[in-house]
């Protein structure tokens, strides 16, 4: 193993930079996955009553 060459750092922070990102969108779309199947139980529940 040589040094870590410059390209190599700008590749793994544009890495971190994409895989936080997506982080961040993955949770929104499991906040709102969470949010229809919440609702979708509400609804079942209102109408088996």
């Amino acid at each position: 193993m040589g040094h870590i060459r410059p390209y190599q750092v700008k590749f793994l922070s544009f890495l971190i930079s994409v895989i936080a990102s997506l982080n961040k969108y993955l949770h929104q779309v499991a906040d709102n996955v969470a949010q229809l199947i919440y609702r979708c139980e509400q609804r079942s529940l209102s109408l088996g009553s």
